[in-house]
């Protein structure tokens, strides 16, 4: 059953962990999610407050087991690709490399 979400407190970590496993990802407009979940690449996304859009987003997914697959599989890639450990290790190297002006990162 795809995991859903009705709020906008800690939504960022929550919802990249909810795409590791590969399945879909079900939001609320709200906060982070906009920023992480890709409306119909990488999750589904619904109005704040609207219980309908979220029921009809329920039921699209529900119903759909090659739309599951497709969502699932591009949100595993997505959180690989730019929130994994090392991901994110490279990103705040090359932050704290502009900031001190070198220019570019140092990673082992």
């Amino acid at each position: 059953m795809p995991r859903t979400d009705f709020g906008a407190r800690g939504l960022v970590q929550r919802d990249s962990r909810s795409h590791a496993p590969g399945l879909p990802v079900i939001a609320s407009r709200a906060g982070g999610n906009v920023e992480l979940i890709e409306d119909d690449a990488t999750g589904v996304l619904f109005d704040v407050g609207d219980a309908e859009g979220l029921a009809a987003q329920i039921r699209r997914i529900a119903g759909d087991a090659q739309l599951r697959a497709r969502l699932g599989h591009a949100a595993e890639a997505s959180v690989a690709r730019h929130y994994s450990v090392s991901a994110m290790a490279h990103r705040f190297a090359s932050l704290y490399a502009r900031a001190l002006g070198s220019g570019r990162a140092q990673l082992a």
